[in-house]
């Protein structure tokens, strides 16, 4: 849901650019930019109502702008939706600019000083706007060539590399001299010509439109289709798509696609299009990638949590703690060492060559295929789960303390790290002589030998002798994965079941692992609560009507069906499929519960 910011008095908006213009406004206009070098780049932001007139009818092209307005044409841009806490010194809750600093603080994009203060009212300096842009753009100018300026000395190192990026870019340029002149206070219509080099394409309407874009582009609202269209620069699918949708037809993207914006069922690349590079970079929730048709996407770069459909050649996991689930087919993914934390979740059909696993603390839970795993010696601590579904080739174990669990197909490990545990039935643990600490379904074994986990399934005979007509009992396990977008708990319970109802299996699942939730989330889910409630009131159907209606706006999902339909038994339900519930407490928090029943 889109963020409501508060309004500022009225006379004070007009006076900082936010009034619509009259038409003597607009004469008034014209005199001030008519022959300027900024003449077009104005004409064209003012028209998309990024750049606004003053309460006079003037425009003031020439006039420097503070921090605090920088935010705003950021906002305007980008359409932010949701803010950071507040908590700068100096910012006060009518400050005209305060929703706008809070959501570009959100976006990441501004940040503050180190005494506590980000000084709304001070002029932004033509460094501190190409660092604010450059962070828009994600530019990372860490390898990039000096922009060779006469006074690059003067640049101050905080805004080095995004200088010479926004240089390198070709958005940002020198004077006729040569000179950056990073300390100068920046004016409107200087970021007004910034804006005009960086997006040009700039998409505001639920529309479909085609065309090349010599250039980059941003879509700041839900509903927009891109077809047929090639884009030479960057797309940035900006906050103000929020959980609405972004579709690319036969659209190529020679730079990357920025997914700030988008939702749980929302981007969606078709066709025959061709993306080189996607940077899912949402901040304040998860959003979906679906690459469908024929489309090509080379690179997935994930900051914050993410779900991908279809084929993708590489995922690299860069963002700690990252939530990310594969549902499709990847060549490689790379859990860099930046993404501490991160859980990986690869889903029954999903496919991976090669997973390697650098940071440490990650969590990885298999249901699909991998063929190869590999924690190297940064990726301390790693946990690879596997389901009943799951199939692993190899893995190669260089990180301290990896730990292989679960119920699916692990063929081989090897382990060139102490303290490699490994529980997985029926895997062959081929232990490096430097090893120490390792152990195969709890027995230790020593360095240089190998040896294999024992199967502990369960086989299908009987024992005994005797009759006939006793009832059989199956053990199913039930998979829960609960996320706000941020944190993710993965947990599993197992129960048996001859002719209790699904309800029945549920509720002591779920109820077994409350503990464990409540730890994890701070007691904040709400979930429990409607759990309970839910169980008293099943049995009753006047309650359960009550109860149904009472949580329809907040909880939503295919699982709700399910839940709808309690009656049916296990037999009844369809096995090995996932089950999802989005539950929405609070504007702009949306906890996603998927769960699933396998048979053991």
């Amino acid at each position: 849901m889109k963020r409501k910011f508060s309004k500022a008095p009225f006379a004070v908006l007009l006076a900082l650019s936010v009034a619509a213009m009259s038409t003597s406004a607009l004469a008034a206009t014209s005199s001030e930019l008519s022959g300027k070098w900024y003449e077009g780049a104005m004409s064209t932001w003012m028209e998309r109502g990024i750049i606004k007139g003053y309460e006079d009818g003037s425009v003031q092209p020439e006039r420097s702008i503070t921090r605090g307005e920088m935010a705003v044409v950021l906002d305007r841009v980008m359409d932010y939706q949701s803010k950071a806490k507040n908590s700068y010194t100096d910012l006060s809750t009518d400050n005209y600019s305060t929703d706008a600093i809070l959501g570009a603080s959100a976006a990441g994009v501004l940040k503050g000083y180190d005494d506590g203060t980000v000084r709304p009212n001070e002029k932004i300096t033509r460094e501190q706007a190409a660092v604010m842009l450059s962070r828009v753009m994600k530019l990372d100018g860490t390898n990039t060539a000096s922009a060779g300026y006469q006074d690059q000395d003067k640049v101050s190192s905080f805004a080095v590399s995004s200088v010479n990026a926004m240089k390198a870019a070709g958005y940002m340029k020198g004077d006729a001299n040569g000179n950056f002149a990073p300390q100068s206070a920046v004016t409107r219509a200087e970021i007004a010509t910034v804006l005009d080099n960086i997006f040009k394409g700039y998409y505001n309407k639920a529309e479909t439109y085609t065309g090349t874009v010599s250039g980059s582009a941003v879509i700041n609202t839900s509903g927009v289709i891109l077809k047929d269209m090639t884009i030479t620069g960057n797309l940035v699918i900006a906050e103000g798509v929020a959980n609405g949708d972004a579709t690319l037809e036969n659209v190529t993207v020679k730079g990357a696609v920025i997914v700030r914006g988008g939702g749980t069922n929302s981007i969606h690349i078709t066709g025959n299009s061709s993306i080189a590079n996607i940077s899912a970079a949402r901040t304040d929730g998860a959003v979906r990638i679906a690459v469908e048709g024929s489309a090509v996407v080379s690179t997935v770069v994930a900051d914050n949590a993410v779900v991908l459909d279809g084929t993708i050649g590489s995922v690299t996991v860069a963002g700690a703690a990252a939530p990310i689930t594969i549902n499709g087919k990847v060549d490689s993914v790379v859990v860099a060492e930046t993404a501490q934390g991160a859980t990986l979740k690869v889903a029954e059909k999903a496919t991976v060559g090669t997973l390697t696993i650098s940071a440490p603390k990650t969590s990885v839970e298999i249901s699909g295929t991998v063929k190869t795993v590999t924690t190297t010696k940064t990726a301390t601590s790693a946990a690879v789960t596997t389901t009943a579904t799951a199939k692993v080739d190899t893995v190669v174990a260089n990180g301290t303390g990896t730990a292989i669990s679960g119920t699916g197909k692990v063929a081989n490990v090897s382990a060139a790290a102490d303290n490699v545990k490994v529980d997985t039935s029926g895997t062959k643990v081929t232990v490096d002589s430097s090893a120490s600490g390792v152990t195969a379904g709890g027995k230790d074994v020593s360095g240089g030998s190998s040896t294999t986990v024992p199967d502990t399934g369960s086989g299908s005979g009987s024992s005994g002798g005797g009759g006939g007509g006793g009832s059989t009992t199956t053990t199913y396990k039930l998979d829960v994965s609960i996320t706000d977008g941020t944190k993710t708990v993965n947990s599993s319970a197992d129960y048996q079941l001859s002719s209790e109802k699904i309800v029945n299996a549920l509720g002591t699942a779920y109820s077994s692992k409350v503990t464990e939730l409540k730890a994890a989330f701070g007691g904040s889910l709400g979930l429990y609560a409607i759990a309970e409630e839910g169980m008293a009131a099943r049995s009753d159907a006047t309650k359960w009507a009550a109860f149904v209606e009472k949580y329809e706006n907040e909880v939503t999902g295919d699982g709700m069906d399910l839940v709808e339909d309690l009656d049916q038994t296990l037999a009844d339900m369809t096995l090995d499929t996932s089950y999802q519930l989005q539950y929405t407490p609070v504007a702009g928090t949306t906890y996603t519960v998927t769960f699933r029943v396998v048979r053991k």
